[in-house]
């Protein structure tokens, strides 16, 4: 989706200066005790795996995940690790960022939160 942002998406003209990455990890997943499944390809697609035991994790093309460009495995790029209905703020360790203005803006809306996830420029998870 991001690539698509990139180029120009029909549903959202900003670019993808602005978006922010909001990371966890399996483990806070499953720890929160909601519902939880990952996929072995993109989600929406009728031929996609869905698994609800970590004991699977090697049915995700682990491979070309670390691929900037993808196109020839985009539905296996596109696997997912999904929550059911709420996943909360205390889950979040972590906010990926395109610049330092936009890290800067992150770290003044966070100020007075009272979880305030560790918010890092990476210009590397973007186009």
């Amino acid at each position: 989706m991001l690539f698509a942002v990139h180029k120009g998406h029909q549903d959202y003209s900003g670019g993808q200066s602005d978006v922010v990455h909001l990371v966890s990890s399996v483990n806070q997943a499953i720890g929160i005790g909601q519902p939880w499944a990952f996929t072995d390809r993109h989600a929406e697609l009728a031929h996609a795996l869905y698994f609800e035991d970590l004991a699977a994790l090697p049915e995700v093309p682990w491979a070309v995940m670390t691929q900037r460009y993808w196109s020839e495995v985009k539905e296996e790029r596109q696997a997912e690790f999904l929550v059911r209905k709420f996943y909360p703020w205390s889950a979040i360790t972590m906010v990926g960022v395109m610049s330092q203005e936009v890290a800067d803006g992150v770290e003044a809306l966070l100020k007075n939160a009272p979880i305030r996830p560790v918010v890092r420029v990476e210009t590397n998870w973007y186009y």
